[in-house]
């Protein structure tokens, strides 16, 4: 059980020693998964109770998401970052535009008293058990529009012409 964090403590020294992000491939993920599962196997194998094993790998994918999200969001990235070496880029891309979009649909004053924001539906959508056809427009709560926009669903937050302009600006993070 010697080895069981040498990947981690790879991955984790080299986020916390580098300024900009650090490659994070399939290789590390595949061999963080092998020892992790090799860790749990020594436990349950023993009747050992595994509950300090998996509060320390939550404490790390703790501290490797927030360092790795901190980094993004201040546009510290490689100029030679891609999906091969950086498996997690795009997704976090995605997640700092959510967050972004959220605040400045906030700060643009264009939630409501429930901060709800108008969607209007690209395609059929069903949320909770309820069909929107396309074209369809509704109130919903910005979160949620968020979460069903990074999901894929294809839904348009209905804004004034000019405020497009500008978000799409905003919104694209450095590559």
């Amino acid at each position: 059980m010697v080895g069981l964090t040498s990947s981690i403590n790879k991955v984790v020294l080299a986020e916390l020693l580098d300024e900009e992000l650090s490659k994070l491939d399939l290789e590390e993920v595949s061999n963080i998964a092998k020892e992790v599962r090799q860790g749990l196997a020594f436990c349950l194998s023993r009747m050992l109770p595994c509950s300090e094993l998996v509060r320390l790998l939550l404490d790390l994918a703790t501290s490797i998401s927030q360092t790795r999200l901190t980094k993004v969001v201040s546009g510290k990235i490689p100029k030679e970052a891609s999906g091969e070496a950086f498996i997690d880029i795009e997704f976090l891309r995605g997640l700092v535009r959510e967050v972004l979009m959220y605040y400045l649909v906030i700060v643009l004053g264009l939630v409501d008293h429930e901060l709800r924001i108008p969607v209007k539906f690209e395609e059929e959508v069903s949320i909770a058990g309820r069909k929107y056809r396309p074209f369809a427009s509704k109130l919903l709560p910005a979160s949620e529009v968020m979460s069903l926009q990074h999901a894929g669903a294809k839904i348009k937050i209905i804004l004034p012409r000019d405020i497009y302009k500008c978000l799409d600006v905003a919104l694209n993070i450095k590559k």
